[in-house]
């Protein structure tokens, strides 16, 4: 790994990934021990959903010029990343169909092929240098899709693609 990126993926990774983890642990800990810690961290987790879509937006603003400037592959990624989530949805259909499983279970399945955890490469992204900034936008881009794509898939999936039959 070059010098350049190591300098900035690092401190990302322990700042963004580790620091988080260790303090979600902590936290998840003390609730286990502390009737009102339990409260407030079952509170807070109703929050992930409307401050990742917060934060989200403002990332999205802030990558305003690199997005204009690369807007041959985001066309190519617009198309590319809800196909994508499609594709994700008919497989996991398949699945259930194949291995005759119960519609909550394939649910399950389609979200998780649907997801793709791009936001926890989204912090690393942003901390790259100016020489992967074609990669910030593509992660951006995936990350506004996704969030959509589960916004969707939440109506879609059980009512229409998965009933309770």
């Amino acid at each position: 790994m070059n010098l350049e990126l190591e300098r900035h993926l690092l401190p990302a990774f322990i700042g963004l990934i580790v620091v988080p983890l260790i303090l979600a642990f902590l936290t998840q800990t003390w609730a286990e021990n502390s009737r009102g810690t339990s409260r407030f961290v079952r509170a807070t987790g109703l929050m992930p959903v409307p401050l990742l879509t917060i934060i989200l937006f403002i990332i999205s603003m802030a990558q305003v010029s690199q997005i204009a400037s690369t807007s041959g592959i985001v066309w190519i990624l617009m198309v590319l990343f809800p196909t994508y989530l499609l594709a994700a949805a008919l497989v996991g259909k398949v699945l259930r169909q194949v291995f005759q499983l119960p519609p909550e279970t394939g649910r399950t399945i389609v979200f998780s092929l649907g997801t793709r955890n791009s936001f926890v490469v989204l912090p690393l992204e942003l901390s790259m240098p100016e020489a992967w900034a074609a990669a910030v936008v593509v992660i951006v881009v995936q990350s506004l899709v996704e969030l959509f794509g589960m916004m969707f898939y939440l109506r879609w999936v059980p009512k229409r693609l998965l009933p309770n039959t």
